[in-house]
């Protein structure tokens, strides 16, 4: 190829020094895939943006769509019960967000799920009450904790009986020792307590996994084995790079190539294969982040089958209409968004061997659902790529945005005051 290739040649960033809004290119070169971007005050910017560029060419989007709307992620306090390295949050003092405009914003979002999230969001005494309004208000509730307080059962049972649909929970290793490196304490005894606390409530959690290069790579197939071996108790895993934003963070130098290789090692996930069934109209976040399901034999060996990505637009009346004739049309919206792809990313033995578990052995047939995602930061942020995602966040002043250009955002110019 030419040493250079122009991929995009308008797009939009944010200057590293004032964050105001820049136009930007993106260009291929022969060691990866970079941004050039020069703000009339203070000059051009050079940075990465993802290393190996037949990642990033298969989930580019020539013409990123604006997407639903799915999800809203309201940080309801910054305190938090642990002091994690690669927190992205730059100043845990801030006063918690009043009620009042919470539940504004809860009013006010169209999407149906909201995400109550922190700092750790149970450390706030009326986030039950959020939830509850939430649900009334016809939303699927979740929330981002670090799990250490849903160790005790009294919690658990509050926010189930608030209605609280899944949880994103935190879980960087199955080691004392790798909890000590990240979050300064041994915690897994409590962690799996809450779990297990868990396994007894209607609230599933989703694994979410921070990979630091050089601490917890190792931990990554422990960490998918006890997904896999317990994948009836969980939605879903979720590996991310840490974020270069926030008080304790310094940059990764794990991009998403980097992250899909790790995942797809640990799983035994023929890469290239999984990169050929993708189809970038489907693809929901832009090239920092790819979501997929895995549909795997299980006993004795695991064997892969196929590929599917998930469809969101499948997903829009999930909390919308409950009589039966509504509820039969969303679940067969589901199958049919969720499953058409899967058959062309299947050769014909894989698809006569589901056949045969899917009639004589179901249990053995299960669905694994991978999250992988690597932070965008100021320096190489396509805000037009950000805008390809159904997942907002409350960003400067109480405005709900694309969620990586909130937490940007939020880290650069704070404005806490949502009234």
């Amino acid at each position: 190829m030419n040493s250079r290739n122009i991929l995009k040649d308008s797009t939009k960033s944010l200057c590293p020094r004032c964050y105001r809004e820049i136009p930007a290119s993106i260009v291929e070169e022969s060691d990866g895939v970079y941004m050039e971007k020069r703000c009339p005050d203070h000059g051009p910017f050079r940075a990465i943006v993802e290393k190996d560029a037949s990642v990033y060419k298969t989930l580019m989007n020539p013409v990123p769509q604006q997407r639903h709307r799915m999800t809203l992620v309201i940080p309801v306090t910054h305190r938090c019960n642990l002091r994690c390295k690669m927190c992205f949050l730059p100043n845990d003092g801030i006063p918690d967000p009043s009620q009042e405009s919470i539940l504004r914003l809860v009013d006010n979002f169209e999407g149906p799920r909201i995400l109550f999230s922190g700092g750790e969001p149970t450390l706030r005494a009326d986030l039950p009450e959020l939830i509850s309004y939430a649900v009334k208000k016809k939303k699927y509730t979740c929330i981002a904790t670090n799990g250490l307080t849903l160790s005790e059962k009294e919690m658990v049972n509050r926010l189930e009986g608030a209605g609280l649909n899944n949880c994103l929970f935190s879980m960087n290793g199955l080691s004392d020792n790798i909890f000590r490196q990240i979050e300064g304490q041994p915690l897994l005894q409590k962690k799996l307590s809450a779990l297990e606390n868990l396994k007894g409530a209607k609230i599933k959690p989703i694994l979410s996994t921070t990979v630091i290069s050089g601490v917890n790579t190792e931990e990554l197939r422990p960490l998918a084995d006890f997904y896999m071996n317990n994948g009836n108790h969980f939605l879903g895993w979720r590996v991310r790079t840490q974020a270069s934003i926030g008080k304790h963070t310094e940059a990764s130098n794990l991009w998403l190539s980097d992250m899909l290789n790790l995942v797809c090692k640990t799983m035994d996930i023929d890469r290239e294969n999984l990169l050929r069934s993708i189809n970038r109209e489907k693809i929901y976040h832009g090239v920092s982040h790819l979501y997929f399901s895995v549909l795997t034999v299980v006993g004795g060996s695991r064997r892969t089958l196929g590929y599917r990505m998930i469809d969101l637009r499948a997903y829009r009346g999930m909390v919308e209409g409950t009589s039966f004739f509504q509820k039969v049309k969303r679940y067969v919206n589901l199958f049919w968004h969720g499953n058409k792809d899967l058959l062309y990313s299947m050769s014909f033995s894989q698809k006569i061997t589901g056949t045969f578990y899917r009639i004589f052995k179901p249990s053995r047939l299960i669905w694994y659902n991978i999250s992988v995602f690597a932070w965008p930061d100021v320096n190489n942020v396509d805000l037009e790529e950000m805008k390809q995602t159904g997942i907002y966040h409350v960003g400067p002043g109480g405005k709900p945005m694309p969620f990586v250009t909130a937490i940007i955002l939020n880290n650069a110019k704070p404005d806490w005051n949502w009234e």
